[in-house]
């Protein structure tokens, strides 16, 4: 029998390794499950905007403009995030943003957005549209170091 020294640092990359692969292939089935209601974004459309939209179990955010997880989902308490593995999932999708201008600062005299997101939700495995929505974002800060650059409100 032979007997080998691991180190903890070689034993914490391997399990970061492991991590990174398990995300990958989590996010890659995430990318599915969001291709199979997709096409329910017109059928969310024709729903109309709601101003609140029940989730009857654990929740996917999904930003479909950049076909990428939306940085809302990882604000979601961990019993509401749903995995890959999950049987059921609300998908929300995000399908488009708007900014609106409100304002502009005085020195720099670059522009303050408010921006406004629109999200469709759907059910998974069922693919049935439950509605749209609009997400507003709280206002840009109304004073700021000097930047030469626009400043938008955060939507998450």
């Amino acid at each position: 029998m032979k007997v080998f020294k691991i180190s903890g640092a070689l034993v914490i990359a391997g399990a970061v390794v492991w991590w990174g692969i398990a995300k990958h292939q989590d996010t890659e089935k995430q990318k599915v499950i969001v291709n199979e209601v997709r096409h329910l974004v017109g059928d969310c459309k024709s729903t109309g905007n709601s101003s609140a939209i029940g989730i009857q179990c654990r929740a996917l955010v999904w930003d479909i403009t950049s076909n990428s997880l939306s940085s809302a989902h990882s604000m979601l308490p961990g019993e509401l995030k749903a995995s890959s593995s999950d049987s059921q999932i609300t998908v929300s999708m995000v399908t488009g943003e708007r900014n609106i201008r409100v304002g502009t600062y005085s020195i720099s005299g670059q522009p303050a957005y408010r921006q406004s997101k629109d999200i469709c939700v759907a059910n998974w495995p069922d693919k049935n549209a439950v509605g749209m929505a609009s997400v507003v974002s709280k206002e840009p800060r109304s004073a700021r170091p000097v930047q030469y650059q626009p400043e938008y409100g955060d939507p998450n």
